[in-house]
């Protein structure tokens, strides 16, 4: 990882400039911050590509401030980091870990990125009381925290340590429309699933495997991860993740890594 991107504020955005033309989005989950993801993104910026960890709004800051946050403004958001990236690059990735997931596949259904890279991507079914947010919210302002599930000793993704109710409707909602949106997928897909996942469930990677179009599933690839519950950036597979995720990118844009990925193994 970067120099830069090691000292960088984990609460804060993150762009770097290689001199590229491929620039990746690394997009981070719900109630977590742009630092789950450094180690993922750091790793792409070493093999020469260039990255962008957008903030979520309501995110980085307390959680209360995640409430009233509409589910659109995401993906506004993402929609215009990707179109600023777009101008300058020849290509664009999008990458994402749970609800980060559901946003770049968002992206891969109304912009045309040339891979997309999913490390459980959170379609359906996250938290458990999720269906139940509408009713609970009058009553109930927050539940536990949802972040932290790592099976790695010590290691966190400093996300909050509650998880605002309302803000779970949104997260249902954006969910709902990212189901609609899969038919449009296109771009090639690399899958990063945990077995062992305490947070997103199995209706989620059910949910994305049938809402893709055939073609989009043929191309697919799903990599296991056994080692690892949700944070698998931050668990023990994340090399594994690393490396085969630089590997995408390099055969999606025909552009090869440099460094110390262009020639390493997982």
């Amino acid at each position: 990882m970067s120099q830069r991107l090691a000292t960088a504020d984990p609460c804060r955005p993150y762009v770097s400039r290689n001199g590229s033309d491929v620039a990746v989005m690394v997009i981070h989950g719900f109630t977590s911050v742009p630092g789950s993801v450094f180690a993922w993104a750091g790793a792409i910026e070493d093999a020469g590509y260039d990255v962008s960890v957008p903030l979520l709004a309501g995110h980085g800051t307390r959680w209360e401030d995640l409430i009233g946050i509409p589910h659109t403004t995401w993906t506004a958001t993402m929609e215009e980091e990707y179109d600023r990236l777009a101008s300058t690059h020849r290509h664009v990735v999008v990458a994402g870990i749970s609800m980060g997931g559901a946003l770049a596949l968002h992206l891969a259904a109304v912009r045309r990125p040339a891979a997309v890279l999913l490390v459980n991507p959170a379609v359906d079914g996250t938290p458990p009381l999720a269906r139940l947010a509408p009713v609970l919210a009058p009553f109930l302002r927050s539940t536990k925290a949802i972040t932290d599930d790592i099976a790695k000793p010590g290691a966190s993704e400093g996300g909050y340590p509650r998880t605002p109710t309302a803000a779970v409707t949104q997260l249902r909602a954006l969910q709902r429309s990212v189901r609609r949106e899969l038919p449009g997928v296109q771009a090639p897909i690399t899958l990063f699933h945990s077995t062992q996942d305490h947070v997103v469930g199995t209706a989620s990677l059910r949910a994305l495997l049938a809402g893709l179009p055939p073609a989009a599933r043929t191309r697919l690839r799903r990599i296991e991860l056994h080692r690892s519950f949700h944070m698998a950036v931050l668990d023990h597979d994340a090399p594994l993740v690393e490396h085969r995720s630089v590997l995408a990118i390099a055969e999606a844009t025909g552009i090869p890594a440099r460094g110390r990925e262009a020639g390493g193994s997982a």
